[in-house]
């Protein structure tokens, strides 16, 4: 069976390593990216089945990613979909 590929494009290395750690192996190949312009040019080549893409990168914002790949030929039967997650600030608690 065809391993899934699963691209990570995030400029934190160990939030990286950890998706890394639990999605590997036998049903996920996994690829990094750290910044978006590389995230960008990997996609293309290697043409993951699923990216998990930081919203907040250095240098081009994920939004500004998702929808060059959405209008970008190759990618335009991908479904696009967006979650956010962050820190809570302190004080503040989960309901």
């Amino acid at each position: 069976m065809d391993k899934k590929k699963i691209l990570i494009v995030d400029d934190e290395p160990d939030l990286v390593q950890s998706l890394q750690t639990h999605l590997d192996g036998e049903i996920y190949q996994c690829a990094a990216a750290y910044d978006g312009r590389s995230g960008l040019r990997y996609a293309c080549i290697w043409k993951p089945n699923l990216i998990i893409l930081d919203i907040m990168l250095p240098d081009i914002s994920g939004y500004r990613i998702s929808q060059r790949m959405k209008f970008h030929p190759e990618y335009k039967a991908y479904s696009h979909h967006h979650a956010q997650c962050q820190e809570p600030e302190s004080g503040s608690h989960y309901r």
